[in-house]
């Protein structure tokens, strides 16, 4: 049986707190908030699935993990990396605990003692200038190739680089013009340019109204680039912001008529 204590850095009073305990055993989790987080009625990032209670709730799907912690997990690009550091299998709350807390995104963090460490996530994430974006792509393509070894992920700094912000593409987090700027290069397997799709969605988004992401593409060479400005972070501030996916909420819950695409639905409700 496999456990970690999740914290969280809570929006309303700004203290990293202990949010609860997440057990797994067999592939079905278990989820229980703190004593203290429900004695103190806390703002809790997923009050839909999970309100606060004292209750135990059992989590029979993905792996036993909660949606809410798992927009906080390695996705596929950070468990690749996982996978080349560690040389062996990993199961979810290793993945959860070998992710490092000053690069998840949100506001969700995880470890081994019941009381969350003081400075817990405050340590700066290894975010290089832009200038060196050029051979994270090609880092990128290495990496695919299983052409690195764990020291020369280290070297290239992009080992740490493993947080579930952005997606499952390759990405790293870049300092420019006073800002945290997310790296996502075109992915090897992509049949379609899609960081100029996404950037075009992204525009015409904010065009039309929609509070969306800050995002600009930089045409590299031979691929491009989208450059996505965190909004779960400032620069100058140690602030998270809670983020999470839409999916995980009830309005992902309709379906758009002749489609099974849950993203559909959100756009749907948020017309």
């Amino acid at each position: 049986m496999a456990q970690a204590y999740i914290y969280m850095e809570c929006p309303v009073s700004g203290q990293t707190l202990t949010l609860g305990k997440l057990t797994i055993q067999s592939g079905v989790g278990t989820f229980q908030y703190s004593p203290d987080a429900v004695q103190e009625n806390i703002w809790v990032p997923d009050p839909f699935r999970y309100p606060l209670s004292a209750r135990a709730y059992s989590v029979p799907k993905n792996g036993g993990v909660p949606g809410f912690i798992d927009d906080a997990m390695p996705d596929g690009w950070g468990e690749r990396l996982l996978h080349r550091v560690e040389k062996g299998p990993l199961d979810p709350i290793q993945l959860l605990l070998k992710s490092p807390n000053s690069d998840r995104a949100g506001n969700i963090m995880a470890g081994l003692a019941r009381t969350a460490q003081d400075g817990l996530g405050q340590t700066p994430p290894k975010a290089l200038h832009a200038k060196g974006l050029d051979h994270f792509i090609d880092a990128c393509e290495a990496i695919y190739d299983s052409q690195l070894s764990g020291e020369q992920l280290e070297a290239l700094k992009v080992r740490d680089q493993r947080s579930s912000a952005g997606g499952a593409r390759p990405k790293r987090t870049y300092l420019g013009d006073r800002k945290l700027i997310l790296a996502k290069p075109r992915d090897k397997f992509d049949h379609y340019d899609l960081p100029s799709v996404e950037h075009a969605c992204m525009t015409f988004a904010g065009l039309k109204g929609l509070q969306a992401a800050n995002t600009s593409l930089y045409r590299g060479e031979r691929i491009n680039t989208l450059l996505v400005e965190r909004f779960d972070r400032v620069f100058d501030e140690p602030t998270r912001r809670p983020a999470a996916d839409a999916q995980r909420f009830d309005l992902a819950g309709r379906r758009v008529e002749g489609s099974d695409t849950p993203g559909l639905a959100i756009c749907s409700t948020c017309r």
